[in-house]
């Protein structure tokens, strides 16, 4: 089963990864190319902090997606440095849930039986899914079962229960209204005060709840 949830986890949490809050967790400073090395931002610097949610804005096609890409290792076409908590986790835009177990779901990558039921219930009541809690044992089609502001639900329970360092997020609540995906980014800097968040959306009204706004426009080529 291939996810699309992407998780850099080791093992040991190095002393980086113990910082106390406003430990820098994201350095960077690239330029992200296409596979033919044709530029598609150029001179991007970052400087992400511990308790801090970066919002990367810009318009569609400018490169925003392989920007988070690359800063989560899987996009080797870039030059440059990039420099980032060892428990990083990735969430592409369009992820989605495979079948299978609602533990396995929300525990992934780990396995099911670190997190015990309270935490799961825990984990679903933050994020406004306490409906489910009665159906972790339950293995079908989530995908199916669930429209997309719920998927995208679960996908943040998940990132509650892991803890992440460094939150790389691509349109994790494209699929909210205003209120809920508000909420649910309060929600995450709530019970993740250690990590830093970095998240591409078009929802202009999430400025609001960022510490920093960039607009990748201006590192776009200049066209010859």
């Amino acid at each position: 089963r291939l996810y699309h949830f992407v998780v850099l986890l080791d093992g040991e949490e190095t002393p980086s990864a113990q910082a106390t809050e406003g430990a820098a967790r994201l350095r960077a400073q690239l330029t992200v190319m296409t596979p033919d090395k044709t530029p598609l931002l150029t001179g991007v610097t970052l400087n992400v902090q511990a308790g801090e949610l970066l919002l990367l804005t810009g318009p569609s096609g400018l490169g925003k997606s392989t920007l988070l890409r690359t800063l989560s290792g899987h996009w080797p076409y870039y030059t440059g440095s990039v420099q980032h908590d060892t428990h990083t986790s990735w969430i592409p835009q369009g992820s989605y849930l495979p079948p299978g177990r609602l533990d396995t779901l929300l525990a992934y990558p780990r396995s099911n039986q670190v997190f015990s039921v309270e935490q799961y219930r825990s984990a679903l009541s933050v994020v406004g899914l306490m409906p489910l809690s009665d159906r972790l044992e339950q293995d079908i089609d989530w995908a199916q079962q669930l429209s997309g502001g719920e998927q995208q639900r679960v996908l943040f329970a998940r990132l509650l229960l892991n803890q992440p360092k460094l939150l790389l997020l691509d349109e994790t609540t494209s699929a909210l209204d205003e209120t809920s995906a508000r909420t649910l980014l309060r929600q995450l800097k709530q019970h993740l005060p250690d990590s830093a968040i970095v998240l591409v959306s078009h929802q202009t009204f999430l400025r609001e709840e960022a510490e920093r706004v960039i607009d990748l426009t201006g590192y776009a080529p200049v066209a010859e």
